[in-house]
């Protein structure tokens, strides 16, 4: 059951908070809050000075136990995250082109199947930068829902629709702009699932605003709590890491 859960884990996604007034929240068109979030996040130029990135942390299982994960990330779009666990390791990667998978256990080395979908979503989730720092690369639609209050701060609520059934609300605190939460819709062949995002504990490394603890909830279900131990930019990562393992 531990590792049907840790299968739901695949990336980070960077966020945070703040407070605003409703008037202020309301007068600001699309475009000015994408570009102040990018501004709070960071600014576009430290994002881009990122050619690699590496994260060490701790996952821990709501109803399990505590597991370790190293994710690696590569420009353009290249993406590795291997959990751990006392007896097993499972590690998904993407080359650019082709999503794998490898589960390592006493029984050996086996490759382990995904459903389509979940391939193209962890596509999605390989480039560096969160979905709202290259929306002039995808083949979405981005608009401002509206606004809200997230408990007691009004905040923003900007959408990715890919069109297929996959969405990404993003709630952008009216303050300081940084993301406050991620609420991702995606369909499955059992039905669809909701998973949400709710980051803290930022740090700035290399210029870029980065979560350091991130509670995930399934279906409004507490899931999950990352922790990062650890995060490296531009540690010159080989690209072979990212390449499917070879046939045994």
């Amino acid at each position: 059951m531990t590792l049907k859960r840790a299968l739901l884990l695949s990336a980070l996604v960077p966020a945070a908070a703040a407070w605003s007034t409703e008037r202020e929240i309301r007068d600001l068109p699309l475009s000015e809050v994408l570009s102040r979030h990018i501004e709070a996040m960071g600014g576009e130029a430290a994002h881009r000075g990122i050619q690699s990135l590496r994260i060490d942390a701790t996952v821990a299982l709501e109803d399990g136990p505590t597991h370790r994960v190293t994710i690696l990330k590569a420009r353009p779009n290249l993406f590795r995250a291997t959990f751990r666990a006392s007896d097993w390791s499972l590690t998904r990667g993407f080359d650019g082109e082709d999503v794998w998978t490898l589960l390592v256990t006493d029984k050996g080395h086996h490759a382990k199947p995904l459903d389509p979908f979940e391939e193209k979503l962890i596509a999605r989730r390989a480039p560096i930068e969160n979905l709202l720092l290259r929306t002039r690369e995808l083949d979405a639609e981005t608009t401002l829902v509206g606004t809200e209050r997230l408990v007691n701060r009004p905040v923003y609520r900007v959408r990715v629709d890919f069109g297929d059934g996959h969405i990404v609300d993003h709630l952008i605190d009216g303050g300081d702009f940084v993301l406050r939460r991620v609420e991702q819709t995606e369909p499955r062949a059992t039905g669809e699932r909701v998973t949400t995002l709710i980051p803290s504990n930022y740090q700035y490394v290399g210029g870029v605003l980065f979560p350091w603890r991130e509670i995930q909830l399934s279906d409004g279900e507490r899931h999950s709590v990352i922790t990062v131990q650890d995060m490296e930019i531009n540690p010159g990562v080989l690209y072979d890491a990212f390449r499917p393992p070879p046939e045994r």
